[in-house]
């Protein structure tokens, strides 16, 4: 209820009320789509033979607040088939000085940097979404 606009500022007031907390609205969980990828890019990173580093720049471009999304990150083949794939929770691609509790604010972008194993097979493309 609480990611749906017209019930935030009632439940405000029960909150206010009752000492609790509304949740950040995550408008990628609800397939809106306000989180727009700005960059990204796939590297080696350099010294680790055995991992690449993904480089991606998003931006929150509602007019409010909203949770960091869980990201999901699929590697392909050449022959455009899924080879590994992974969510990566905002705690796990976020530094230790951004407040996850937070909030990314609106109309902001930030770059986040992934690390992984670099698969066996070689990567011919990849893909992230926003859940």
């Amino acid at each position: 209820i609480a990611q749906h606009e017209q019930y935030r500022e009632p439940l405000g007031w029960m909150c206010d009320l009752f000492g609790c907390a509304i949740p950040l609205r995550n408008d990628a969980s609800q397939g809106i789509k306000t989180l727009t990828m700005v960059a990204h890019a796939i590297d080696n990173v350099p010294d680790q033979s055995d991992q690449l580093r993904i480089k991606a720049t998003f931006m929150n471009q509602a007019s409010y607040v909203q949770a960091y999304p869980v990201l999901s990150v699929k590697l392909s083949n050449k022959d455009g088939q899924v080879i590994a794939m992974r969510r990566f929770r905002p705690q796990e691609y976020l530094t230790n000085n951004i407040p996850v509790d937070a909030g990314l604010p609106a109309r902001t972008a930030i770059e986040v940097f992934i690390d992984i194993i670099k698969p066996d097979t070689p990567v011919m493309s990849y893909q992230i979404d926003f859940l």
